[in-house]
């Protein structure tokens, strides 16, 4: 199984306003789904050997994006996610960004490690052992990336709770070398958006809630503003692209867009949408 190259290419066929009924979607989220496991979340793509949440929180994304919320198995995905939410609001891969750092495994190449992990010769693994070790940023993002497609979850603590720990950390090396460690992934613009980046972390924050009433705030939209050229447009921090550049600058102004309005004090991101009745697929993707 693929898990990445079919839920990319279904999240592609998204931003295209694809429906659920056209051409094979439909059997292809049957067999993204046929994978779930008995505790709710997706394997793979890399390993089985243990999950990866920020994989299930762009799977949720795209799944919630094809109108599929209603649908136990989506919920079970949520109800797992919000299980393994740690105590500083975020979540990490587990085995991998807390075990892993114990002396005796820290020297181990990941695949040595992974292959332990799969025979069951770790030993005893209780996430709880390793509160003191901070969440990822970047996978608490990609989860909270999910959870944004939906109203439902909008509305809970858990989603702001992990708001709160992105924005803490904003600008910041990541903790965890596994996975976009350097600060320079802030100011990077990139597309698609699931990749690590200030513009990815902003365009979650600002759909959750996030507005000019919080001064941590106040820095990333003068970063994002910073980064806009003399013609108006934002574009790729790698190399220009004529139609990458095109959704970073929609997504820079959808993001400026709901800033102001929180500066009017009026309503944006989720619960603007919601008011006005648009469905879970209008949501940023």
């Amino acid at each position: 199984m693929d898990v990445h190259h079919d839920v990319r290419n279904l999240y592609v066929l998204r931003e295209y306003q694809t429906m659920i009924d056209e051409g094979h979607v439909r059997n292809s989220l049957e067999r993204i789904l046929s994978w779930q496991t008995p505790d709710g979340y997706i394997p793979g793509p890399h390993t089985d050997a243990f999950p990866l949440p920020h994989y299930n929180g762009f799977a949720l994304r795209m799944l919630l994006g094809y109108g599929m919320e209603s649908d136990p198995r989506v919920q079970r995905i949520t109800g797992w996610l919000l299980r393994t939410q740690r105590a500083d609001g975020g979540w990490l891969i587990p085995y991998v960004e807390d075990m892993r750092y114990l002396p005796h495994y820290r020297s181990m190449k990941m695949s040595e490690f992974t292959e332990l992990v799969r025979q069951g010769k770790v030993g005893r693994y209780d996430p709880h052992d390793y509160d003191d070790i901070p969440s990822c940023v970047w996978t608490t993002v990609m989860v909270l990336r999910g959870m944004g497609a939906s109203f439902k979850l909008g509305s809970r603590p858990e989603p702001m709770k992990a708001a709160d720990f992105v924005l803490d950390r904003f600008f910041k090396k990541n903790f965890h070398p596994t996975f976009y460690r350097a600060e320079d992934n802030w100011t990077k613009l990139k597309y698609p958006t699931y990749l690590a980046s200030g513009l990815l972390a902003l365009d979650v924050l600002t759909w959750l809630g996030k507005g000019a009433d919080d001064k941590r705030l106040e820095k990333p939209i003068s970063w994002l503003l910073s980064m806009r050229h003399s013609d108006g447009l934002w574009s790729q921090s790698d190399r220009p692209h004529p139609e990458k550049d095109q959704w970073i600058t929609e997504i820079a102004l959808s993001i400026l867009n709901r800033y102001a309005k929180s500066l009017r004090k009026r309503p944006f991101g989720w619960v603007d949408e919601k008011e006005t009745g648009r469905a879970h697929g209008d949501a940023p993707l």
